[in-house]
């Protein structure tokens, strides 16, 4: 089988915190929110593993926090701040010099 008809693992990692983002700035997914891991992969439009290897991070970083007896509750952000910080990281990426 050749690469190009399985995505590489991190490509689907990053495409799934992308979704995430977008969802986030779209309000699709509002602070305080309860989903379901299934629920997550159907908005994110990801498959479950690619939403269970999000998740750490995203707890790492607040936007994600998993409550037992009731799933994975959305933080409660500034909706603004977060889409600022991710413009700012998206801008700070792009600058990044190449590694030699």
């Amino acid at each position: 089988m050749s690469s190009s008809t399985h995505p590489a693992p991190t490509s689907l990692r990053a495409q799934a915190y992308e979704s995430f983002q977008q969802q986030i700035v779209d309000a699709n997914i509002r602070p305080g929110q309860f989903v379901s891991q299934r629920e997550l992969m159907q908005l994110l439009g990801m498959p479950l593993g690619a939403v269970r290897e999000l998740i750490p991070r995203l707890e790492a970083e607040g936007l994600l926090k998993t409550v037992p007896q009731r799933g994975l509750q959305i933080a409660h952000v500034d909706l603004k701040l977060i889409n600022n910080a991710f413009q700012l990281r998206l801008l700070l990426e792009r600058r990044r010099p190449a590694v030699l």
